[in-house]
């Protein structure tokens, strides 16, 4: 069974949750490749991402999704448009930092940390970025002129 389910099911928005761990390199290149069929679309998308059952994930994995970014950067147009990132757990939280310290986000990455007690949804999650977006880390993309 795959670590990642995509939920179309609310277009634009695309919950993608991610579970136990990454059991080979194969796993990851379905899942990246499962991303970038969403171009596919040719629509604007945001990315919902509930990581908080995922696993003890190698940094090998944080490296690699960082090429994929910068492959995605060269989608004309790029379609992302944002992403949120539900976390639990310190090294989770380091491997997000790490990776977006080597590569920028395509669009806006928001991160919230949550606890063990927390039962919201990713969707209360977006909505909150709206009314309060003081409550999560946010990683940018670079500014044209830096590029």
């Amino acid at each position: 069974m795959p670590f990642f389910n995509y939920d179309r099911g609310k277009w634009p928005l695309v919950k993608v949750t991610l579970n136990g761990n990454i059991e080979s390199d194969e796993d990851f290149n379905v899942f990246l490749h499962a991303w970038n069929n969403l171009y596919l679309h040719e629509q604007n998308f945001t990315l919902l991402f509930d990581a908080r059952n995922f696993g003890m994930i190698s940094i090998k994995y944080a490296i690699k999704m960082t090429f994929f970014i910068k492959k995605i950067k060269k989608n004309k147009p790029q379609f992302l448009s944002k992403s949120l990132i539900l976390l639990k757990g310190r090294w989770l939280r380091f491997l997000v930092s790490f990776m977006f310290s080597i590569e920028k986000p395509v669009a806006p990455v928001y991160v919230y940390y949550t606890d063990n007690d927390d039962t919201n949804d990713v969707y209360y999650y977006h909505e909150k970025i709206l009314s309060s977006p003081e409550d999560f880390s946010r990683f940018y993309p670079k500014p044209l002129n830096d590029l």
